[in-house]
């Protein structure tokens, strides 16, 4: 993914490091997910498990989103912008916790955490869409893409060769 995002152009100036430090904890924060959900998906199943995940959180985030939606004239804002913010709620933040947590039910943590690299792919390859000339692909991209595939069928292939146990083959392993 460093080589993606062009590690040449990146910046660890006083505009970005909020921005760096904030992407930093997020991963931290999304691996110790990944490492200690899966016992609560497989006990409580994954929709109920999100629900409450996602009732929880909405007690933090609530409050600062209505304050700033309180700030912006909804009347301004044109029914395209609504649609693709219909479409990141349910499809790219509710759809892809569920999908992740229903995952987690089935196989090893680390085996849902491979197919996080798989998000790049989507967002460079949607992005000529909304950004248009703004954004080409390029050999950078083709390149991070065959990278990024070879990266997931190293770690995937190497379980079903024996070389990592998958969890979900032994259920005793999670406290059942």
């Amino acid at each position: 993914m460093i080589y993606l995002i062009n590690p040449m152009r990146a910046s660890l100036g006083g505009d970005t490091l909020a921005g760096n430090l904030l992407l930093i904890a997020n991963t931290a924060s999304y691996g110790a997910y990944i490492a200690v959900s899966q016992d609560v998906f497989r006990r409580y199943g994954a929709l109920t498990a999100m629900t409450w995940l996602f009732a929880i959180g909405s007690l933090a985030a609530v409050p600062f989103g209505g304050y700033h939606l309180a700030q912006v004239g909804l009347r301004d804002i044109s029914f395209g912008i609504w649609l693709v913010l219909l479409y990141t709620v349910l499809v790219q933040t509710v759809g892809a916790y569920y999908l992740n947590a229903w995952a987690l039910e089935r196989v090893a943590p680390s085996t849902v955490a491979v197919y996080i690299y798989l998000q790049p792919l989507f967002a460079f390859a949607t992005a000529p869409l909304f950004l248009g000339a703004d954004e080409q692909l390029g050999l950078r991209h083709a390149v991070a893409t065959a990278l990024i595939f070879a990266g997931v069928g190293v770690v995937t292939l190497g379980r079903r060769g024996g070389a990592w146990e998958d969890v979900s083959e032994h259920p005793d392993a999670v406290g059942h």
